[in-house]
């Protein structure tokens, strides 16, 4: 009668994927941002001092664009 097999040892849990690191906000959006960050269906992260053009706030606010830094998307 031959011995019962040894089972292999349980590997240990994998460890957390790594937090993504937080989104910078810019410092300056242009129209020309905006509507690059539209075509490439992609954020600008913005916050309390960073500058943007009269222009660039009125398409970013139509579609959404901006995101402020500290809050989720």
């Amino acid at each position: 009668p031959s011995a019962p097999a040894a089972e292999a040892p349980a590997e240990p849990p994998a460890p957390p994927p790594p937090e993504a690191p937080a989104p910078i906000a810019v410092a300056f959006v242009c129209e020309d941002d905006v509507r690059q960050a539209i075509r490439h269906s992609r954020s600008i992260v913005v916050n309390e001092r960073t500058i943007v053009t009269p222009a660039a706030r009125d398409l970013a606010e139509q579609r959404r664009i901006f995101v402020h830094e500290g809050l989720a998307p």
